[in-house]
């Protein structure tokens, strides 16, 4: 009987240490929708679209970031609803963020510069996302830099 178990336990070890485990992959900004905005703080949806090459899907249960507008900090922002991604999946989510916008001023500026010039704005996130699988728990750092389309903002 403890052979079975420690047979049991090894294979279970080997099975657990040969899994490979892929990066989940951001496709693409696909939207920004501003759903509420007051003198310091701002709530809104950014629908992204990520691949997710795993056999298992990934819970992203919280997230803290910079927001950067062409380069200057405009705000800090946290995901308010966790939200599940998919196994071997590419598809659109909308993650929910509350940000506070008290840099906003000097990087607002110079999006607006940027626009009347005929150019995109650039938004750059950075922090560190907590995400799940089973009972693995890995705190991610991100650093992700995307130009918005302006018919993004336009609905």
């Amino acid at each position: 009987m403890k052979l079975a178990r420690y047979c049991f336990i090894v294979l279970l070890v080997g099975l657990i240490s040969s899994c490979e485990v892929k990066d989940i992959q951001l496709v693409e900004l696909e939207s920004v929708k501003v759903l509420n905005v007051n003198k310091r703080n701002i709530d809104g949806i950014l629908n992204i679209k990520l691949e997710n090459p795993n056999a298992f899907g990934v819970k992203v249960k919280s997230a803290d970031f910079e927001i950067w507008a062409n380069n200057a900090v405009v705000g800090k922002a946290k995901l308010t609803d966790p939200f599940k991604i998919e196994s071997n999946s590419t598809q659109s989510y909308p993650v929910h963020l509350s940000g506070d916008l008290s840099n906003a001023i000097s990087g607002g500026i110079g999006s607006i510069v940027g626009l009347l010039m005929g150019k995109e704005p650039t938004m750059r996130i950075k922090g560190k996302l907590k995400a799940s699988s089973f009972l693995i728990t890995k705190t991610v750092e991100i650093d992700e830099q995307t130009d918005i389309p302006i018919s993004s903002f336009i609905r």
